[in-house]
């Protein structure tokens, strides 16, 4: 018992490390004195930022792509393939619902 209440002990003041060790130099351990405030980049401007002009994202298939008729048709797809009586009795009633909103018959 006596070297498990050490360990335990010793652990504690593992943490106590930890905490003191995150102190910044005015004594603040919150997590957003860990991070450098705005100020200390004064050229970047988040503003100027915009992911629509990213070239990459645009030639992507999947950004052009429409989810939701996408899903539809699979799940429709799947609907009549002989396996899908299988995964029923697994839906609860709103995933039934949301299936026969779209036409396919639970």
């Amino acid at each position: 018992m006596a070297k498990d209440d050490e360990e335990t002990a010793s652990e504690d003041e593992c943490w106590e490390d930890d905490e003191e060790d995150l102190a910044t130099s005015n004594g603040d351990t919150s997590l957003s004195a860990m991070f450098a405030s705005a100020s200390a980049f004064p050229n970047y401007d988040a503003d100027t930022v915009d992911e629509d002009d990213d070239p990459d994202a645009v030639g992507d298939p999947l950004y052009t792509l429409d989810l939701q008729q996408y899903l539809s048709t699979f799940i429709s797809t799947f609907a009549q393939h002989p396996a899908f009586h299988v995964f029923i009795p697994h839906l609860n009633p709103h995933e039934r619902e949301v299936l026969q909103g779209i036409g396919v018959q639970c």
